[in-house]
């Protein structure tokens, strides 16, 4: 019996990541191109975080009711936020280090911190929404 529990976890483990994994890049997709389209006007910094932002709305909207399905709540919405401030910290300081000290573009950079902070935030953000109830049906 404990082994069928253990084998239905990590299928849902499976189906939520592929559900992360397509609205990630979903996501991904849309942010990105508003982050180069930012990049004309101003900094990689400014850049970032504007698009960091509007990601995490539409990451808290798919991550409720697509790849978690738990309930939306205020406290999903801070689960959301602190997981994503973690993300963001780890992200500028990544820019920063490939733009500033190893001098790669922007846009290139931008896609190094995209596929490394990618699974990191699905760890996080799974174990933090984890403690939160399940939508109900």
């Amino acid at each position: 019996m404990l082994n069928y529990l253990r084998q239905l976890d990590h299928l849902e483990l499976a189906r939520q990541f592929k559900r992360f994994l397509f609205s990630g890049a979903l996501n991904t997709a849309v942010t990105y191109l508003l982050f180069l389209v930012l990049l004309r006007f101003t900094s990689y910094r400014i850049a970032y975080t504007v698009t960091y932002a509007c990601g995490i709305l539409i990451a808290f909207i798919f991550n409720s009711y697509f790849v978690f399905r738990r309930e939306y709540t205020v406290r999903m919405g801070f689960a959301v936020i602190f997981t994503y401030a973690v993300q963001y910290l780890y992200g500028i300081v990544v820019l920063a280090l490939l733009v500033d000290l190893s001098g790669a573009p922007a846009s290139i950079a931008m896609i190094v911190v995209i596929l490394t902070a990618f699974p990191l935030q699905f760890l996080i953000l799974r174990r933090v929404v984890s403690t939160l109830p399940k939508k109900r049906r």
